[in-house]
């Protein structure tokens, strides 16, 4: 639990892990304030500040796709926000929020969130 509270990792502090289009996952890391300074963008640990978001890294492109789906899934990344237990909720409605005005905006691009992902992490 210990090397957990270092890095700011669950079970310690609550995570999401954010997926689709890179331009999309951008987005939306900047609208729930945790990338470019926002309220949400450094985390505190034992030692010390860290920056909460772990990424964005590239998606592999699955094997098993033909070529018409090809296009859709070249810019793929994922990324992990963290944040102290006490901002779950608070985490859970940002990201609820910000897909939410992807999808009504119709903008481009995959978008998916997960609240604590076991596997993706």
């Amino acid at each position: 639990m210990r090397e957990r509270e270092q890095t700011a990792l669950p079970p310690v502090f609550a995570a999401a892990c954010v997926w689709g289009r890179r331009d999309a996952v951008k987005v939306t890391l900047e609208r729930i304030g945790a990338l470019g300074g926002g309220d949400l963008s450094a985390i505190e640990t034992t030692e010390g500040m860290l920056p909460s978001v772990l990424g964005p890294v590239p998606i592999p492109q699955p094997r098993t796709i033909d070529s018409r789906e090809l296009e859709g899934t070249a810019d793929r990344v994922k990324a992990v926000v963290r944040v102290p237990q006490s901002r779950r909720g608070e985490l859970a409605l940002r990201l609820r929020s910000a897909s939410a005005r992807h999808v009504a905006a119709r903008e481009p691009g995959e978008l998916r969130f997960q609240l604590d992902p076991k596997e993706r992490i």
